[in-house]
């Protein structure tokens, strides 16, 4: 499965060589609309693979906390600054925003050999909230919360399996993803920001009931009168 783009990338870059194409499409044109249409077939075909398999990204909010063997001066506890890095001894400041915690780890390493001889550190993530945002049918209204976990988030989320996770620009459908109760917990992320609707629609008599009763009531006092 996880060779599929790789196969359609080649598959479409074999049928644009055989077809008559303009002259100014050049071989990065090629390269270009080929790996387009490959991403898209995947994500369109295998929404929930694309979803499951996005690792989790670090962005401002995000705490770090960075421990250091035989080097406890240089251990550090710090959340992501708005700007995508943090503070660090020796290196000054660093972006962590837009990097998995591995790469993030390895950066740092690397980094530090230039002034300690093999670094060994080890760095802990404490992610940001689930951002869930609920709509109240009855009310007209958004409200949205910071659920500090994914126990939080679902109940949050509520029973209804209907609802947008919006991912690292991407936006998911859970009807199009399957999403079920049982595979909800895996599926959600921290960071994510999740569109939910609670509550439902009021219907006429509950949307209009106090027209009626002024409108019944004025009817009354207008028969009372005439009479």
């Amino acid at each position: 499965m996880r060779l599929f783009p790789v196969c359609t990338i080649h598959s479409i870059r074999s049928i644009l060589r055989r077809v008559a194409l303009p002259r100014w499409w050049g071989s990065a044109a090629v390269e270009c609309f080929s790996l387009s249409l490959s991403l898209f077939l995947f994500l369109t075909l295998f929404p929930g693979m694309a979803l499951a398999e996005t690792p989790y990204i670090l962005a401002p909010g995000d705490t770090l906390d960075i421990r250091f063997v035989n080097q406890k001066k240089l251990n550090t506890k710090q959340a992501i600054a708005p700007d995508g890095s943090i503070s660090l001894p020796m290196l000054n400041r660093v972006i962590a925003s837009g990097l998995d915690l591995e790469a993030f780890q390895k950066t740092l390493t690397t980094n530090y050999s230039a002034y300690i001889k093999a670094p060994q550190l080890t760095v802990f993530l404490t992610p940001r909230p689930i951002y869930v945002m609920q709509f109240d049918l009855r009310k007209d209204t958004w409200k949205t919360h910071d659920a500090a976990t994914k126990a939080e988030a679902l109940a949050l989320i509520g029973p209804k399996m209907d609802f947008l996770i919006k991912r690292n620009g991407m936006v998911l459908n859970s009807k199009e993803l399957k999403v079920t109760p049982e595979s909800l917990h895996s599926t959600i992320q921290h960071g994510d920001v999740i569109e939910v609707s609670i509550g439902r629609r009021p219907d006429f008599f509950e949307d209009n009931w106090y027209k009626l009763i002024t409108a019944t009531a004025v009817l009354v006092s207008i028969s009372n009168s005439l009479q």
